[in-house]
C-alpha cells in the first residue's frame, strides 16, 4: 500500500519557518505608522548693476575736482564759456595761451560720452568719472575691449573705415592705426581686479506689538486720528510706516519696506540706505598725435567687464594689463605678452 505524501513545504521544516518569519513581517508592515517632515524654501538673488554717476573733462569750461581747469579767458577763445585754454600735456596743469580745442563728457547709466572737438597735434584732454555700484553684490574689473572707426574727407571724397587699435603699455592705453595717429588711457583707472563694493546698505528691524518694540530706535505711535504706524530713527534719518485701517495693510514710503513674515522675525522693517561709500574717482586721457588725419573723426568704444568679487580670477585679465590683485586699489603685477601674471 502506498504511503501519503506530505506537500514539499511540510516536508522541509526550514521552509516552514521562513513562511512564518513572512507572514508575522508582512503583518507588521501593513500596521506601521507613518510621519513626514517638510522643508520650505525660497532663495532670492542679488544683483549686479555698476554705474557711472558723472563725468567731465579739463577742458569744458567749467572746474571741477582734479581738472586744473583755468576760465580766464585765453589769447584766442575760440569756445568762448563752453572751454578754457588747451590743456598742453595730460594732466592740464599746463596750458597753451589759446582755446582751440574743446572736449565734453557726459554720464548716463553705464555709459561715458566722451567728445573732442576741432583736435589737433599735441592737443590733450582729461576725463574724470565716477563709479559707483548700485547692486547689492561686489563687483571686480575683468577684460577690456576695445573698437574703432575713422571717417575723413580728403580731394577724393568721404571715406570711412575701421581701424587697427593697438594695445599701450598699461591696461586701457590704446594707440589708433598702425601709424600712430591718437593714444590716450580711457581705462579711467579702473585695472583689472579694481574691487567696488555696493553703495548700498540694506538695515532690518525686528519688532513686535508692544509700545516701544524690541529695538531702541524702533517704536509704535499714531500719525494721524485714522493711522497708527512704527517708526525708525537711524543716525538721523526717519523712516516710516503708516497703517491703513480701512485696507489693514502699512503703507511705507520709497526707502521702507515691511514684511509679515519676514526673515528674521514675524514683523519686519527694513531700510535701504546710503552705506557712506564714496563712488570711485576714475580719470583718463586722450592725445592727437601728429599723424592723425585733418578733417577726420575718430570714433571708439570701451567695454569694461565686471564679475561678482568672490568669482574674479586673475586669468580673466588682458595681455598688457596692470592687475590689482588684491583689491586694496594700487596695482600689484601686470600680464606678459603670453598671458601670465608677473608680479612687481
Amino acid at each position: 500500500m502506498r504511503r501519503k505524501q506530505r506537500p514539499v513545504l511540510l516536508r522541509t521544516p526550514a521552509l516552514v519557518v521562513l513562511l512564518v518569519f513572512l507572514l508575522a513581517t508582512a503583518g507588521l508592515v501593513y500596521a506601521h505608522w507613518t510621519a513626514q517632515l517638510r522643508v520650505n524654501g525660497q532663495i532670492n538673488t542679488g544683483g549686479v548693476y555698476v554705474e557711472w554717476q558723472g563725468a567731465w573733462t579739463n577742458d569744458d569750461g567749467v572746474p571741477d575736482i582734479n581738472d586744473n581747469e583755468n576760465v580766464e579767458s585765453p589769447a584766442y577763445d575760440f569756445w568762448g564759456d563752453q572751454s578754457s585754454a588747451d590743456p598742453s600735456g595730460p594732466t592740464g596743469d599746463t596750458r597753451y595761451d589759446k582755446d582751440v580745442g574743446a572736449c565734453w563728457a557726459d554720464a548716463q547709466g553705464d555709459t561715458v560720452q566722451f567728445n573732442v572737438e576741432n583736435a589737433y597735434p599735441s592737443y590733450h584732454c582729461a576725463l574724470t568719472a565716477l563709479l559707483s555700484n548700485q547692486g547689492s553684490i561686489p563687483v571686480r574689473a575683468t577684460s577690456l575691449s576695445f573698437s574703432a572707426t575713422r571717417s575723413w574727407d580728403d580731394e577724393t571724397g568721404h571715406h570711412d573705415a575701421s581701424i587697427p587699435i593697438n594695445p599701450g603699455p598699461n591696461e586701457g592705453n590704446f594707440v589708433f592705426g598702425n601709424t600712430p595717429q591718437v593714444e590716450g588711457d580711457v581705462s579711467l583707472g579702473v585695472r583689472c581686479g579694481t574691487q567696488i563694493d555696493p553703495s548700498n546698505c540694506r538695515y532690518w528691524f525686528t519688532f513686535d506689538d508692544t509700545e516701544n518694540g524690541e529695538h531702541p530706535a524702533l517704536w509704535w505711535g499714531p500719525t494721524s486720528e485714522d493711522e497708527s504706524g512704527f517708526f525708525a530713527d537711524l543716525d538721523g534719518n526717519d523712516w516710516s510706516c503708516g497703517y491703513d485701517q480701512g485696507s489693514e495693510t502699512y503703507n511705507c514710503g520709497t526707502d521702507a519696506s515691511y514684511e509679515p513674515n519676514g526673515e528674521f522675525g514675524d514683523n519686519d522693517f527694513y531700510v535701504d540706505r546710503d552705506c557712506g561709500l564714496e563712488p570711485l574717482m576714475t580719470t583718463g586721457w586722450i592725445h592727437v598725435l601728429n599723424d592723425a588725419y585733418q578733417n577726420a573723426s575718430y570714433q571708439f568704444e570701451m567695454t569694461q567687464e565686471f564679475v561678482n568679487w568672490n568669482e574674479w580670477d586673475v586669468s580673466m585679465c588682458s595681455i598688457g594689463a596692470l592687475v590689482d590683485f588684491d583689491a586694496d586699489g594700487e596695482p600689484d603685477g601686470y600680464i606678459d605678452e603670453t598671458g601670465t601674471y608677473v608680479e612687481f
